[in-house]
């Protein structure tokens, strides 16, 4: 099927469906990526980059992130910034509905037998997890969500000596250990709000979002 990519810098979905069973030797898929987008609030201003795997058909194990996903700080400004997260996933069932599925994902890929996750999410080096999940509105809806911080404060953009790009995610694994039949067609939603703040201050302002989807086709015998 054909990879598409499309930007939808304000929306509140990084999501993909998947087709999953114990024996499948393959998958096609559609995937589609955000491209590179501005993100602008006050003085602060940061470019989305990254995008996902053109290789099909994807297998379980395979590695989704093409290009690592990355902010690129062109703010005038200092500034600090943070991620909220929240995965939800649907089965194909008659009447079911999304549920939450913070506790199903890992950011530890290093033993995929022994891991109970089913979703593997590797954030760049300097992003810290920080406390239990919490709950946020974002436009009204409420999220359960887990806060990654970045642990450095950003320097306002240098146009001589431009600083490497901030990765936010570089792997991004669907555990083939764990995820069977039972997800046949299942969706899922990873939901990423980035927000940012001038250093001097102390609130919060939402920076955007970003959205990805895998969508699989039929398995390959």
């Amino acid at each position: 099927m054909k990879n598409k990519k499309t930007l939808l810098l304000f929306l509140l979905l990084i999501g993909f469906m998947v087709y999953t069973t114990s024996m499948i030797s393959a998958w096609l898929t559609d995937t589609k990526s955000t491209e590179p987008a501005v993100m602008i609030v006050g003085d602060i201003e940061y470019e989305w980059l990254g995008e996902i795997t053109e290789d099909t058909p994807i297998v379980p194990g395979q590695e989704l992130v093409g290009e690592t996903f990355a902010l690129e700080n062109t703010s005038t400004v200092t500034s600090e910034i943070r991620v909220l997260m929240n995965i939800q996933v649907k089965k194909q069932d008659v009447g079911a509905e999304y549920i939450d599925w913070l506790d199903a994902y890992s950011i530890d890929a290093s033993n995929p037998i022994e891991s109970p996750a089913k979703l593997f999410i590797t954030f760049g080096s300097k992003w810290t997890k920080q406390a239990d999940v919490s709950t946020r509105v974002v436009s009204g809806t409420p999220y359960n969500v887990h806060e990654y911080r970045y642990d450095e404060v950003v320097a306002p953009y240098d146009s001589a000596n431009p600083a490497d790009p901030i990765e936010v995610i570089t792997s991004m694994i669907l555990n083939g250990w764990t995820v069977g039949n039972e997800y046949e067609n299942a969706e899922f939603k990873v939901t990423l709000v980035f927000e940012a703040k001038q250093e001097e201050y102390v609130t919060w302002e939402q920076l955007g979002t970003a959205e990805i989807d895998f969508t699989t086709g039929l398995a390959s015998n």
